[in-house]
């Protein structure tokens, strides 16, 4: 017989591995994020790196004022949590989100997903996962649309930074050389945007893009291509389609197609840190060469997920998905990180690799669900929260860890 549920949580919090090299796969993990952290500020511009400094920032105090007043025995800003959470928290969030919104975050990740929903300092859930969840849900009563899903007005707008201007051949011999250089690679304010279609005829009729007071438009929105899908699922994204009389075909002509090339190179409409799935690689590879995580959740999540969209689609004869779509759903900047982050984080993961097995078809299948039979595009921190919420499930009963690691009944804990 298995011990009850209170013995459980106080062994995982003790088992391998111990606080030292969890806080080291922390450390190692943010900066395997620096990639796509530099990638997402040249893509979207300065307001990006603000809404990355904002969130770091909320986390961090929000870190050491809980530590110095209430929760005095947890181990503080020392593990890392502070610093992981607030940069992963700020990468999955749309470029042009109000300044309230990393701040309200992060504070919330760290005071819910890593103190109050945890036993003896190990969280019961990723706390980026908590923040980003909490996010979504206030975005719903946000005032103009929920800007955790780039809406605004009613309409998906996902905005990218119009660089128009290129660097001059003296660039070099300017005296302010380095300063044009800085303003070059921050770009202007992400927030300033109209569409890519009124952008472009603005462009090509010799006169500069405006948005509403005459303000000079410094960037252009757009759906993201996960949204496309969504919006169109039958459809590829990648090929011209043909003339057709109905509204949404019009309107999806008017949008510039996009492919699996696309998002691996980068500057897509996407997330903060999602803009590039080759910028997130080469820190999935520092993760994975390091054993800061262990492959075998993303593993097993991306081939339900490669499984599952294929048999959907061959099941609902293409109405639903089609194989044109998939590296779409697969090469998402936001899906990327859920995956590899979220889903993959070494606190909340369960212990056995057959346990991590379960997680991640878990993860897939929910994901799946998610994003074929829900208004939703993508749910990666849904499926997270769901499924780390049954690891005591998996640990104690699915795919216990090895008997050296299987938690005792101990006398003490037990209820008179």
């Amino acid at each position: 017989m298995y011990p009850p549920i209170h013995s459980y949580l106080l062994w995982r919090g003790s088992v391998n591995p111990e606080p030292q090299t969890l806080a080291s796969k922390r450390h190692t993990a943010m900066v395997s994020l620096f990639p796509a952290t530099m990638v997402g500020i040249f893509v979207f511009g300065w307001w990006a790196g603000w809404v990355i400094f904002l969130s770091a920032l909320s986390a961090f105090v929000t870190d050491f004022v809980l530590h110095r007043f209430i929760y005095k025995d947890s181990q503080g800003t020392r593990d890392g949590t502070w610093v992981f959470t607030g940069l992963l928290l700020a990468l999955l969030m749309p470029p042009n989100v109000p300044w309230i919104f990393p701040v309200v975050g992060a504070s919330l990740a760290v005071f819910i997903g890593k103190y109050f929903l945890s036993v003896d300092n190990m969280p019961l859930f990723q706390p980026a996962a908590v923040g980003l969840l909490i996010l979504h849900l206030l975005g719903i009563f946000w005032f103009n649309g929920n800007p955790m899903v780039g809406r605004k007005g009613g309409q998906s707008q996902w905005p990218v930074l119009a660089r128009g201007i290129e660097p001059s051949s003296d660039m070099r011999k300017s005296p302010d050389a380095v300063s044009r250089l800085l303003r070059y690679f921050f770009g202007g304010d992400v927030r300033k945007s109209i569409s890519r279609e009124e952008y472009r005829a603005a462009v090509f009729s010799g006169q500069s893009p405006k948005i509403k007071h005459s303000q000079p438009a410094e960037a252009w929105h757009e759906p993201r291509p996960i949204d496309l899908v969504k919006a169109a699922p039958s459809r590829s994204i990648e090929k011209s389609a043909r003339a057709e009389s109905s509204t949404e075909t019009v309107e999806m002509e008017k949008i510039e197609r996009r492919g699996w090339i696309d998002m691996l190179l980068g500057y897509v409409p996407a997330t903060i840190g999602g803009s590039s799935a080759l910028a997130l690689g080469f820190g999935i590879l520092l993760l994975l060469f390091t054993g800061a995580i262990s492959p075998t959740v993303p593993l097993f999540a991306y081939l339900t997920m490669f499984a599952g969209l294929h048999f959907i689609g061959w099941m609902s004869e293409g109405s639903r998905a089609i194989p044109e779509n998939i590296p779409i759903h697969l090469l998402t900047g936001s899906t990327i990180l859920g995956i590899f982050y979220l889903a993959a984080d070494p606190t909340t993961a369960p212990r056995s690799f057959l346990g991590r097995v379960y997680a991640g078809v878990a993860i897939g299948l929910i994901e799946i669900l998610l994003r074929l039979f829900t208004p939703l595009a993508e749910g990666l921190f849904i499926s997270v929260i769901l499924v780390q919420g049954l690891s005591i499930v998996i640990d104690q009963w699915l795919a216990p860890p090895v008997d050296d690691f299987r938690p005792t009944v101990s006398t003490n804990l037990t209820p008179s």
